[in-house]
């Protein structure tokens, strides 16, 4: 539980996701109608540019690209996420709305942390390069699947002696598993034999899974060269679900390379039936749909996503903005 807040205050709540939640033109009308959001955007491809030798945003908002294209070279998005992630934070904070409290998954961690003032922007890009370098460069490729299941219900079912390890458990009736192309193949035939749907996500790594461990000793020789600050936002950490104020920088490998706790960070700021305010800066809404399958039928909760997939960022933007001046939110 936050202490020192009504229930007139009721806590915002900034939440950033991680890989999987990412497509061309993401943002694509705020950044074309909003000039705080672009100017973030433009400031953070600068960096970006020097580091991968291209602009991110010129790549994700290619003409010659739609929504439904696949957004999967890792190169690119894991910098385009969190440089989305973080401009959409810029832009809710200069229209007033501050948060009291940040939470990311994965990828989403460097956003989290960038806006907590634990790394700085320029860090939260090199960070998310770095690994997306050091994976591409040194690891095998795989496959994360989404299963919308019980992870409970089909763990006994799952091969043993493979690659695959639990990425996450999202909420009753969807889980996350990653591993080797061929290992996941055989599930996917196995949940389909089961009549048991399953999603590849857009991924060509399998994070948070023994395939990552090759590129570990490099990151983590990275990671332990760099200067990181205090947090002066409260930021809740989902590799240990404890509130962080201060981090040793190779959690920037943990929180890659061990399972995502979410449902549980969640599950505890829920508990005590205290009122939140959830607002998801994911590009897809992601953690969105997740919290209100995760926050029961009588939360005392709001949960608001900017960015979806239907073009619709503007009015989403004007409604959160409304509803908080009209003390609805």
């Amino acid at each position: 539980m936050l202490e020192g807040y009504s229930d007139e205050q009721a806590p915002i709540v900034f939440t950033f996701a991680g890989q999987g939640s990412q497509y061309y033109q993401m943002g694509l009308e705020l950044y074309q109608n909003e000039p705080i959001f672009k100017q973030y955007l433009d400031q953070l491809d600068s960096v970006a540019t020097e580091l991968v030798g291209k602009s991110i945003v010129a790549s994700m908002y290619a003409n010659n690209k739609s929504k439904a294209d696949s957004f999967s070279h890792l190169q690119t998005t894991h910098p385009a996420i969190v440089m989305v992630e973080y401009a959409l934070a810029k832009l809710m904070m200069a229209k007033g709305i501050q948060p009291d409290l940040v939470i990311g998954t994965s990828v989403g961690e460097f956003a989290s942390a960038a806006i907590a003032g634990i790394l700085t922007p320029e860090q939260m890009i090199e960070f998310a390069v770095r690994q997306a370098e050091f994976v591409t460069s040194q690891c095998e490729k795989g496959t994360m699947l989404a299963i919308l299941a019980d992870y409970a219900d089909i763990e006994n079912s799952l091969p043993s002696g493979t690659t695959i390890e639990l990425v996450s458990v999202n909420f009753s009736k969807h889980c996350v598993i990653a591993g080797s192309t061929h290992d996941i193949e055989q599930v996917k035939k196995m949940l389909s034999n089961d009549n048991i749907t399953s999603v590849p996500l857009p991924v060509e790594y399998a994070f948070h899974s023994n395939l990552l461990d090759a590129a570990s000793t490099t990151y983590l020789s990275f990671l332990k060269q760099q200067s990181i600050g205090p947090a002066n936002i409260r930021m809740i950490s989902c590799l240990d679900t404890h509130t962080v104020s201060s981090i040793e920088p190779d959690y920037f490998w943990h929180v890659t390379r061990q399972p995502i706790r979410f449902r549980e960070v969640i599950q505890q700021l829920e508990s005590d039936g205290k009122k939140y305010r959830y607002i998801d800066l994911s590009p897809s809404g992601t953690l969105a749909t997740y919290l209100k399958y995760i926050c029961s039928n009588d939360t005392r909760s709001n949960i608001y996503m900017l960015l979806n997939l239907f073009s619709q960022d503007m009015k989403n933007l004007h409604s959160i903005l409304e509803q908080i001046a009209d003390k609805k939110l």
